[in-house]
C-alpha cells in the first residue's frame, strides 16, 4: 500500500516531469529521498542542486546529474519536503529544518523560479512545533541569550549524546512554539535573521504549491 508521504513525492515526481525544468533544486529527508528515487525512476534529464550530501550522493548514485553551488546558483525549480505547513489567509508558510538541512535548504528555495513542498496531510495539522536556527559553533551562547532575553527558551540540538553538526560544520538551537503561534511566524522569520549570529531560519514564507498526500489516496495541490 501506497502511503500518503509517498503519495505526495510521486505527484512531486509527476509534476517535475511534466514541466521539465532544466534544473532543480533536491530536497532533504525521507519525502525528498522517496521523490529522488522517482525521479532516476523517470529518467529526469535536468541538472540537480541537492541541499545536502546524504540527497547529493544519492542522486549521482542513481544516475542523476548533479551539480555544486559553484556550478548552479539558481534553478528553475526546488522540490523538499517540510516539518509542518500552516495556512494563513492566503499565504502559505512552512517549518522545516529538523533533519538538519534547513541552511541550503533556504538558500536553494529561495534561488528557485518556484518552490514546491511536498508533504503527507499529519503535517498540516495544527499542533506545538520547533523553530531551527543555524548558528555558527562560536556564536552559540551569543544567540542562546539572545533569544532568551527575547522570552524563548531554545534548546542546542543534539544527536547521540553530543552537539549536532551541520553539513556546514555548524550547530542548531531548536526554539519551541505553542500550537497557535503559528500567526508570528512571518514576522519572527525577519526578526530572528536580524540577530547577529544567526545564519539562518526554519521558516520558509516563499512557497509556490504545497502537494499534500492523503490517508484516503488522493493528493491535493494547495496554492
Amino acid at each position: 500500500m501506497v502511503t500518503a508521504k509517498e503519495l505526495a513525492a510521486l505527484e512531486a515526481a509527476r509534476l517535475v516531469t511534466a514541466q521539465k525544468p532544466r534544473s532543480l533544486g533536491l530536497g532533504t529527508g525521507s519525502t525528498a529521498e522517496i521523490f529522488i528515487r522517482a525521479l532516476a525512476r523517470g529518467k529526469f534529464g535536468g541538472t540537480c542542486l541537492p541541499t545536502s550530501e546524504k540527497s547529493a550522493a544519492l542522486a549521482k548514485q542513481l544516475g542523476l546529474r548533479v551539480a555544486s553551488p559553484m556550478e548552479l546558483t539558481s534553478t528553475e525549480l526546488a522540490v523538499d519536503g517540510a516539518d509542518h505547513v500552516f495556512r494563513m489567509g492566503p499565504k502559505l508558510v512552512a517549518i522545516k529544518g529538523y533533519g538538519g538541512a534547513l541552511f541550503r535548504e533556504k538558500l536553494v528555495a529561495s534561488n528557485a523560479g518556484k518552490f514546491y513542498i511536498m508533504v503527507d496531510e499529519g503535517k498540516l495539522e495544527k499542533k506545538d512545533f520547533l523553530i531551527p536556527v543555524e548558528v555558527p559553533r562560536f556564536a552559540r551562547e551569543f544567540v542562546l541569550g539572545r533569544l532568551g532575553d527575547a522570552g524563548f527558551e531554545p534548546g542546542l540540538r543534539e544527536k547521540e549524546g553530543k552537539a549536532f553538526v551541520t553539513d556546514n560544520g555548524n550547530f542548531i538551537l531548536d526554539i519551541p512554539m505553542k500550537k497557535g503561534s503559528e500567526a508570528r511566524l512571518p514576522k519572527l522569520e525577519l526578526e530572528l535573521k536580524q540577530m547577529t549570529g544567526v545564519l539562518e531560519t526554519g521558516i520558509f514564507t516563499k512557497i509556490d504549491l504545497v502537494i499534500v498526500g492523503k490517508a484516503d489516496g488522493t493528493v491535493k495541490h494547495h496554492s
